[in-house]
């Protein structure tokens, strides 16, 4: 599922429209099922809801929950849930996609054992004439990243992502920050970072160049949407 996901008034992200896909993708799932007169689909039959839409962990059990209550489906049994997360750069959408730093699988840890392997199984499959094309551009020495694939559950998947992004913006929001402190001062920016940057523990990536602040249709979305998850949990942000 690649679907909007909106921020609602209070910063949290609207499903509607993820709701909306995963039950027409449920009514098609009952209908066969119907046809083969509830014969419960084998293994390599189950039929798989990724999604790939930027969610907040509580998607997938409201999704299942949903599944269930109005279609009678059930997770694990009758269709599986995983998180395949992009983490496509504006600009250079393209290329992330054509040959992406890394491909993130969660699986939701609610099925059974078998259900999670096959479900890992079949979306490696799908991964995998893009990794083959990867690692032929790597044999011919282009400058192609080593295709990493990294497994684990849906929350992890989820959570890597809105980390990722407010990760890169926080960089952002301390470049400019104390880029503005050192202006006052009359200090140099590109000397504070040099010197920063000789830190083993400070990536070189980080504190680039100051700018004009972050923007764009994730950044200001996840963060917002982070934080107000946050808050349901119960857990301080600050």
């Amino acid at each position: 599922l690649a679907v909007g996901t909106p921020s609602a008034p209070d910063g949290t992200i609207d499903l509607q429209f993820i709701e909306d896909a995963a039950r027409d993708i449920g009514q098609v799932i009952r209908d066969i099922k119907a046809e083969k007169n509830g014969v419960i689909p084998s293994l390599s039959e189950r039929k798989i809801i990724a999604i790939k839409s930027t969610v907040t962990p509580d998607a997938f059990p409201r999704i299942s929950e949903m599944l269930k209550r109005e279609l009678g489906l059930d997770l694990g049994v009758d269709y599986a849930l995983a998180s395949v997360p992009e983490h496509l750069q504006e600009g250079i959408a393209l290329a992330g996609v054509q040959r992406p730093d890394r491909i993130v699988i969660g699986v939701d840890k609610r099925m059974n054992e078998a259900a999670i392997d096959e479900t890992v199984q079949s979306l490696l499959e799908l991964f995998r004439p893009r990794i083959v094309l990867m690692e032929q551009a790597r044999a011919r020495g282009e400058n192609v990243p080593e295709p990493r694939i990294i497994v684990g559950s849906t929350g992890s998947a989820t959570i890597e992502k809105y980390l990722a992004n407010t990760y890169l913006a926080s960089d952002i929001v301390f470049s400019d920050l104390f880029a503005r402190i050192a202006k006052s001062l009359g200090a140099a920016w590109s000397e504070i970072s040099a010197m920063m940057h000789r830190d083993p523990r400070i990536s070189p990536f980080w504190f680039r160049r100051p700018g004009c602040g972050y923007g764009g249709s994730c950044f200001p979305k996840d963060v917002r949407a982070i934080l107000r998850f946050m808050e349901q949990l119960g857990l301080p942000a600050t």
